[in-house]
C-alpha cells in the first residue's frame, strides 16, 4: 500500500492543530476530542492513497497526486470530526465516503482548470473520468439524468453494466477485471453504448430508476413471472449494504440506496447475479 509522504503528514498535523475553543473546561474537552480524532485519522491514513489508486486511478506518478491526497486528508479529517458511534457503521465505512467526496471534487476542479475533461478523449484513450456530468454529455437537469439512467438500465446487459460501473467512477481497467473482459473490449462497449443513448427509446421498461425525496435512488425491477420474481427476491434480499428493499409479489422488486454514485455499482452487482 502506498504511504502518505511527509507533505501530507505535515498538512494533516496543521489541520488538526487549527481547532481552537474558549474556556478552560471546553479546552480540556476539546483536547480529548482532538486526541480521539487524531487517533482515528492516523489509524486510517492508509485509506487515502488506497482509495486514490483503487477508485480514481491516481498514483504517485500522477502530476496531481499530491493535490488529490491532500484533499483526501481533508475528507478524512472531516470524517473524524463528525463521526459518531450512534451512526451504527464502522468509522472506515463513513470515512471512505468523506475521503472520496473531497478527492473527486478536487479531481473535477483540476480537470476543469486544465480543460482536460472531454468525453471523446476519455473514450479514445481509455481514460477514466469520474465526473458524471461530463460522462453524460453535460446533463444539466434532474429529468435528463433520470431519463438517461432509465435508458441505460434497459439496454443489453453488458452495455448497462459498463455504463453503471462508469457512473460510479469505476475505471475501465477495473471493469475489465470484474467482468473478465479486456480493457479494449470494455472501451468499445462503452463507446457503442454511449452512441446509442441519444437515439434509444425504451418501449417497455423492465427496470425503472427514480429519485425519491431528493435523498434516495430507487431501482425497481418489474416482473410478472413467478420464478423470475422469486429469483429476484432472493438476490435483493441478500444485499448486505445500507438500503431498503420493497417486494410486491409477482409485480416488482425495488431497492433504495442513499443518493450516491456508489449505488450504481451496487445495482450493477445485483444485475450480474440475476
Amino acid at each position: 500500500m502506498v504511504k502518505c509522504n511527509k507533505r501530507q503528514i505535515i498538512c494533516l498535523r496543521f489541520i488538526l492543530s487549527e481547532k481552537q475553543t474558549k474556556g478552560a473546561n471546553s479546552m480540556k474537552l476539546r483536547q480529548k476530542m482532538d486526541e480521539a480524532e487524531e487517533r482515528l485519522v492516523l489509524d486510517n491514513m492508509g485509506l487515502v492513497p488506497y482509495l486514490a489508486g483503487t477508485r480514481l486511478d491516481v498514483f504517485q506518478d500522477s502530476p496531481y497526486y499530491s493535490d488529490i491526497i491532500d484533499a483526501g486528508v481533508v475528507g478524512l479529517n472531516q470524517a473524524a470530526r463528525f463521526y459518531s458511534p450512534k451512526l451504527s457503521i464502522p468509522f472506515s465505512t463513513y470515512a471512505r465516503k468523506c475521503i472520496l467526496t473531497e478527492m473527486v471534487l478536487m479531481l473535477r476542479q483540476i480537470r476543469r482548470n486544465n480543460r482536460e475533461v472531454s468525453i471523446n478523449e476519455s473514450i479514445c484513450s481509455g481514460g477514466d473520468i469520474v465526473d458524471k456530468r461530463n460522462f453524460f454529455h453535460e446533463i444539466e437537469s434532474r429529468d435528463q439524468f433520470v431519463n438517461t439512467v432509465n435508458t441505460i438500465l434497459n439496454m443489453d446487459t453488458i452495455d448497462k453494466l459498463v455504463l453503471l460501473y462508469r457512473i460510479s467512477g469505476i475505471t475501465q481497467k477495473q471493469i475489465s477485471k470484474r467482468l473478465g473482459k479486456s480493457q479494449p473490449y470494455i472501451s468499445r462497449v462503452q463507446r457503442k453504448a454511449i452512441n446509442e443513448l441519444e437515439n434509444r427509446h425504451c418501449a417497455s421498461m423492465v427496470w425503472v430508476f427514480e429519485i425519491v425525496g431528493g435523498k434516495f435512488y430507487r431501482f425497481t425491477y418489474n416482473t410478472k413471472d413467478d420464478e423470475d420474481y422469486r429469483k429476484a427476491w432472493r438476490i435483493f434480499d441478500k444485499v448486505q449494504i445500507e438500503c431498503a428493499v420493497d417486494f410486491k409479489k409477482n409485480s416488482y422488486v425495488a431497492i433504495e440506496f442513499l443518493a450516491d454514485d456508489d449505488s450504481f455499482a451496487a445495482i450493477a452487482e445485483i444485475i450480474r447475479k440475476m
